[in-house]
């Protein structure tokens, strides 16, 4: 691991910012990155992103603040390790970047767990009860995208304990899921073979929750992916592919195929005039197909209007989500579906 400086803050930033500026980096790191094939892991007693981002560029392939648990270091070192090698960016000097403004920083929503929680219904396209939520993350206070949040954890080696953070959060907050409703998180596949994730979402009730792995993301171990979704499934957690049909079409099959998903989420530019275009009905239609003999329950994204979910279920999906039957809220005080909880009123 290559560490910061000194115990102190100050000091410590102080003396970064001495070599940073001078176009240098702290000794350790140098030595480390002069040898190949070597991993760093970046540890600080701070939380900077400024600094963050100075480590990753010159080669840290992760970053951790003193005091995380053992099951992190774990995660960072494979992650380091697993990363493909790149070629270490030059350091600029810290007064010629630019200025995050007021925001918190990616590592203090982390540490202070600074994550509200969205959730958005999946119903039924033949009856419209609400068979399950999404969990999406919300950053309050912040004029950033949670797209973009997720984006710069990324490029600062934090996605995984962002996404971590998201997922304790989105599990705290959904104790008013109906009884026959499913709670659907997202993760990258890095995310989905951490050791500690897996044995807390395995030990949820069976049916309770659904992993859904974005179609498009790398996967950089697929035994180690396999081995921890093969974990999860076996403890009754779903599995779902996101956004099929977003990327080229002959590594989306294939995806499709390796995973053998429980659930296959449509992505929403599909359900985009899917009732007048014919070519994205036939791209939804081939989807349904694959999806249907695997034994896979389709959910179309993206639905905005009585149409698009109408032609929607014509074509076999069996489930839709989208703003035409919610947005993205708080669980409602009853999640019933909505004809039950008219005939109860």
């Amino acid at each position: 691991m290559a560490h910061s400086g000194p115990s102190t803050s100050r000091s410590s930033r102080a003396a970064f910012d001495e070599t940073s500026g001078a176009g240098r980096i702290p000794s350790p790191m140098a030595t480390a990155r002069a040898v190949p094939g070597t991993g760093i892991v970046a540890m600080s007693s701070f939380a900077d992103d400024t600094l963050v981002r100075e480590m990753h560029d010159a080669g840290a392939g992760a970053y951790l603040l003193k005091g995380c648990s053992t099951a992190e270091i774990r995660a960072a070192v494979h992650e380091a390790f697993a990363a493909p090698a790149r070629a270490p960016a030059p350091l600029a000097p810290v007064a010629d970047r630019a200025d995050d403004g007021p925001e918190p920083s990616v590592l203090r929503v982390i540490e202070d767990g600074l994550i509200d929680v969205a959730f958005q219904p999946v119903v039924g396209l033949l009856d419209a009860g609400v068979v399950g939520y999404e969990a999406l993350a919300r950053f309050p206070g912040s004029d950033r995208s949670p797209a973009r949040w997720f984006e710069e954890a990324e490029r600062l080696g934090l996605r995984e304990r962002l996404e971590i953070q998201a997922v304790h959060r989105a599990l705290e907050v959904s104790g008013g899921l109906g009884p026959d409703q499913y709670l659907s998180v997202n993760l990258s596949p890095d995310a989905a073979t951490i050791d500690d994730l897996v044995v807390v979402l395995a030990a949820q009730p069976a049916g309770r929750v659904v992993v859904e792995l974005n179609e498009q993301a790398p996967v950089r171990d697929h035994r180690r992916l396999g081995g921890a979704l093969a974990r999860l499934r076996a403890a009754g957690v779903g599995l779902a592919l996101d956004d099929a049909g977003a990327g080229a079409g002959e590594a989306s099959l294939n995806r499709l195929v390796r995973l053998g998903p429980d659930f296959v989420k449509l992505d929403g530019e599909l359900s985009r005039g899917v009732d007048r275009d014919h070519a994205r009905r036939a791209v939804a239609a081939g989807l349904i197909s694959c999806a249907s003999e695997l034994e896979a329950a389709v959910v179309a994204k993206g639905v905005e209007t009585q149409a698009q979910a109408d032609q929607m279920r014509l074509l076999g999906a069996g489930f839709g989500q989208g703003f035409h039957f919610a947005r993205p809220g708080a669980l409602p005080a009853s999640s019933a579906p909505p004809r039950e909880r008219a005939a109860s009123a």
